[in-house]
């Protein structure tokens, strides 16, 4: 059950390495009713990702100790809070690597507090897993089962972050059908949640080479100004 649904005060943990960056975002987080920890470097970060644990990390695009991509790896590998990274000029090179190794959103440092809060709130908002409507669903010769959360070949699991993972379900279970883009945004980040439309692209992107790379026949298609389907690869 996610924070906002169970009612406890949910935690914000917010990784930067000067004392002054992104202190308006703990500060609007911090007025918005979350717990907030406040930590220096990489080794803290994961210490205290694993103690809280956290329902939303924040991390300053250099935080010591390897810098925001090198943070995002290593919190992926045990943890699924949602991650926001700040940059001071979000540019498309920062904000598809971030992404690329599972940060939910890229956002500009200044973004003042009460939006970065209203964005941690919509996140929260958002389930943690596509609701299972039935499945699996098999596209070309991959198979996406959203109970299990997998999508695979019969070479093996396609290592897909949760929210590519989200974007093939919605897309297999819809298929041939298109699935316009603000439904695809509603059903993967949840009402209220407005990304810039870039971040859907980086992630519908990053699927598609991962389908590529695992030879799994099946293929994201773009309907332009309209959507996306998947289809069996030609």
């Amino acid at each position: 059950m996610d924070a906002v649904a169970s009612g406890h005060m949910p935690r914000a943990l917010v990784a930067a390495g000067e004392a002054h960056a992104l202190g308006d975002a703990c500060a609007g987080l911090e007025q918005d009713g979350f717990e907030v920890e406040r930590v220096s470097g990489l080794p803290a970060l994961v210490g205290a990702a694993r103690a809280l644990p956290p329902d939303v990390i924040i991390i300053d695009i250099g935080v010591p100790g390897g810098g925001a991509v090198e943070a995002c790896r290593a919190v992926r590998e045990f943890s699924d809070a949602y991650v926001i990274v700040a940059c001071p000029l979000p540019d498309e090179v920062s904000a598809v690597l971030a992404l690329s190794v599972g940060a939910d959103d890229v956002v500009c440092s200044g973004t003042s507090g009460r939006e970065m809060a209203a964005r941690a709130r919509a996140m929260l908002r958002r389930p943690r897993a596509v609701p299972a409507r039935g499945g699996p669903y098999i596209v070309g010769g991959v198979e996406v089962d959203p109970m299990e959360r997998r999508a695979g070949t019969q070479v093996g699991d396609i290592d897909l972050t949760r929210t590519e993972f989200e974007i093939l379900a919605v897309l297999a279970e819809a298929q041939p059908a298109v699935v316009e883009r603000g439904r695809l945004v509603e059903r993967v980040w949840g009402t209220g949640w407005v990304p810039d439309d870039h971040v859907l692209d980086v992630h519908v992107s990053n699927l598609r080479r991962k389908l590529v790379a695992a030879r799994a026949g099946a293929a994201v298609v773009t309907v332009r100004g309209v959507g996306f389907r998947v289809d069996p690869a030609a």
